[in-house]
């Protein structure tokens, strides 16, 4: 949702007003939110980007295993499905899991690899998806859009790690959890991975229930920290601020002066009430959103 009409600031002893005619009261931000100057994009990160903000590595596209038969753990049991003058073995925890799918008749369809051995598990990819095994986890099926995403950042290898849980239906959407990270996706806004703080804090705000909605980017790197747009607004976080939610008219001010660059720097808090609206701290200051008259008031440090 774009900002439309004029915005109007006036500066008087280190305190600026702006009040923006055309903006609802509590107008939210959109996924990615549109200020005046334009609009913020997902970019990748410097290469000196700490480390909750540091910028992914999208790993090789996995290549086909050749179906070598590999010695599997654990190796509870086994079975060889032959199609086409090919044979491919299934064993362990990953057959369970392949039969309690319903095997070749299942939604994951014929497997198309053995299962390979990994320096942390083991996998088999099927027709429509993949079983993953890894002692912490145990065997999970990863398949679709979650599984492209995980695919596209390197796999097991990357930060996400190994599943630790089956995709779950998440108010209109799904969540599928993996030890460094959970992935969210949703028709509107396709999949996109959390972690560390920023989860936390998105967690703590309702995850997908709450004001913040789905996330419509992964997390962002940024030179001193880190962000992730929702449809309702952004969770920033830096090592000094920790992470916190901004949103609505404060998100749209904060975004005008220039986000994290600006002489405001990150949040310090998130909302709070105060007389008539709300206040959010910010390194070099605050912005209040009053709502009559949705009123913004900057006040620098």
């Amino acid at each position: 949702m774009g900002r439309k009409g004029r915005l109007a600031v006036w500066v008087s002893a280190g305190c600026a007003v702006l009040a923006a005619a055309a903006s609802p009261v509590g107008a939210s931000a959109t996924s990615a939110p549109v200020v005046p100057g334009g609009t913020r994009v997902a970019a990748p990160a410097p290469a000196a980007a700490p480390q909750e903000g540091a910028a992914v590595q999208r790993g090789a596209r996995r290549a086909a295993p050749t179906g070598e038969r590999v010695e599997a753990r654990p190796a509870s049991g086994s079975a060889e499905y032959s199609y086409d003058g090919q044979t491919f073995t299934v064993r362990g925890a990953i057959l369970e899991r392949y039969l309690a799918e319903g095997a070749e008749h299942g939604a994951l369809g014929r497997p198309v690899t053995s299962e390979v051995v990994l320096p942390g598990g083991a996998f088999t990819h099927f027709q429509n998806g993949s079983v993953y095994w890894s002692p912490t986890g145990g065997a999970r099926v990863v398949r679709g859009s979650v599984r492209d995403l995980w695919e596209a950042h390197g796999w097991e290898t990357s930060f996400l790690d190994y599943p630790v849980s089956e995709e779950g239906p998440a108010g209109g959407g799904a969540v599928q959890r993996f030890r460094g990270g959970d992935v969210y996706w949703s028709p509107a806004t396709g999949p996109q991975f959390l972690r560390g703080a920023i989860l936390q804090r998105y967690l703590a705000a309702g995850a997908e229930t709450g004001p913040l909605g789905f996330p419509v980017t992964s997390e962002v790197g940024l030179r001193a920290g880190a962000f992730t747009s929702f449809q309702n607004g952004a969770v920033y976080w830096s090592p000094r601020s920790g992470a916190h939610v901004v949103q609505g008219r404060i998100l749209g001010a904060w975004a005008g002066l220039g986000w994290e660059s600006s002489g405001f720097g990150y949040p310090t808090s998130g909302e709070r009430p105060v007389a008539g609206g709300v206040v959010q701290d910010f390194e070099g200051g605050q912005i209040t959103h009053l709502h009559d008259g949705d009123v913004v008031r900057l006040h620098h440090r």
